[in-house]
């Protein structure tokens, strides 16, 4: 593995020198990496809008954090709230359709 990893390296040295022996300014790997790079005015612009987004939920934070929570009730017997319907409907009686529900 060694031979082969020293003689990889000789050729890519070969091939480097080539690249570079060609009177071009940058490197190609250069090019390449700067062609895919972000623009300077792109990250500032990604930045602000961050720390903006970030500004924006510390201030909900504090907003619901400083929040009072309303007093917990203690029911007496919590059993009884499973015994009644919520909309005061018994247990299999007919419910009518037809007549429109009146939200209030």
């Amino acid at each position: 593995i060694a031979l082969v990893a020293v003689v990889g390296l000789i050729a890519w040295a070969r091939v480097d020198e080539h690249l570079t022996s060609q009177g071009e300014e940058k490197h190609p790997f250069t090019r390449y990496i700067e062609y895919y790079m972000r623009s300077e005015e792109e990250s500032h612009r990604l930045n602000k809008q961050h720390t903006t987004l970030a500004q924006q939920a510390k201030e909900e934070s504090d907003l619901y954090g400083g929040a009072i929570r309303p007093p917990k009730v203690q029911l007496k017997y919590p059993d009884l709230v499973n015994n009644a319907s919520g909309r005061l409907i018994e247990a299999g009686t007919f419910v009518d359709t037809n007549v429109p529900v009146k939200y209030h």
